[in-house]
């Protein structure tokens, strides 16, 4: 609501002192440092990501923290130690929404069956990485069926997302449940993104009667020991024999292939997926948009280039001297 200054320059107020003493100092946040640098407890919400969706949930903990430290809650005449809260009516926190059944499916993406080398997830910062609460499949289930609960498309509402850095939602135990849920209350396309490593032939076919359902399949290469390499995928071939069996099914997909360094990708990788899933013009439109995006990124580096040796030569003191 308001950024404390000094001069010119912000301020982040970690404690307050009492005008009737002030010797002592009392603190805003709980241990070393601000509350968004503290860990969440096992089998809680993360207050972090639900204040990024729903700014008032964080509001909210830093006015009971401010409370906290100058007041001692009881009951029944017993001190009770405070160490989270709860919101009371959930109703009250749905907001707008488009109602996208992926809202729900996301939240299932909490941890990961591969171990990519390009991850995205690996090496952010702490102050930039969106962290997935510890929690049991169990709990994560149980929050999933409330978001469901609440999901309202014909309200245009659903509660507000808690979400971290998703990951895998077909490595989710629950996850087949999950989506029989949500088509109960919902007919929309479920599109989600998945490496493929849990597409079995009894998840397609539960996928077949879920339909529609659009997969955005991050194959990489359809070169078993290579997808291996590049995605620590133990079973490699569950997701590349899994191309035909989605077409067989009637489930439309897409195949995303990451650039990375010191990999080859041509026409041979290109025509196995043509050969695999019998669409020649994907493997045609593939290999153009390869073609066309490696054409950009080499000229973007040549621009750049270019733009660095002109802000150079302008700065240079023969250019300012008019040499």
């Amino acid at each position: 609501m308001i950024i404390p200054c000094t001069g010119e320059e912000g301020l982040k107020v970690d404690g307050f002192k009492l005008l009737s003493n002030r010797a002592a100092v009392h603190r805003l946040f709980n241990g070393p440092g601000p509350a968004e640098d503290i860990p969440d407890p096992p089998g809680y919400q993360s207050i972090r990501n639900a204040g990024l969706y729903m700014p008032v949930i964080d509001l909210i903990r830093k006015q009971l923290e401010s409370m906290l430290s100058v007041v001692q809650l009881e009951s029944g005449g017993k001190p009770v130690e405070i160490d989270g809260f709860r919101l009371k009516d959930l109703s009250d926190w749905a907001y707008p929404s488009a109602c996208d059944p992926s809202e729900i499916i996301d939240h299932a993406g909490t941890r990961c069956n591969c171990n990519c080398v390009f991850c995205y997830n690996k090496g952010a910062p702490p102050s930039l990485a969106m962290q997935v609460p510890r929690r049991s499949a169990a709990e994560e289930f149980a929050e999933i069926r409330t978001r469901i609960k609440h999901f309202r498309p014909q309200a245009e509402r659903s509660l507000f997302p808690g979400l971290g850095s998703t990951c895998e939602a077909f490595a989710h135990p629950r996850i087949m449940e999950i989506l029989k849920e949500l088509r109960e209350k919902t007919g929309k396309v479920f599109r989600a993104v998945t490496n493929g490593a849990a597409l079995t032939e009894p998840v397609i076919k539960g996928l077949a009667d879920l339909k529609p359902v659009y997969l955005d399949i991050s194959l990489n290469s359809s070169d078993p020991d290579r997808r291996g390499r590049l995605m620590g995928d133990r079973r490699p071939r569950v997701d590349i024999d899994a191309l035909p069996l989605l077409k067989s099914a009637g489930i439309p997909y897409s195949v995303v292939i990451v650039p990375w360094t010191g990999v080859i990708i041509g026409p041979p990788v290109f025509g196995t997926i043509a050969d695999r899933t019998g669409y020649f013009w994907g493997w045609l439109m593939l290999s153009a948009f390869g073609l066309i995006s490696t054409c950009l990124f080499v000229l973007s580096i040549r621009l750049a280039a270019r733009y660095r040796a002109g802000a150079a030569g302008e700065c240079s003191p023969n250019a300012r001297n008019g040499g």
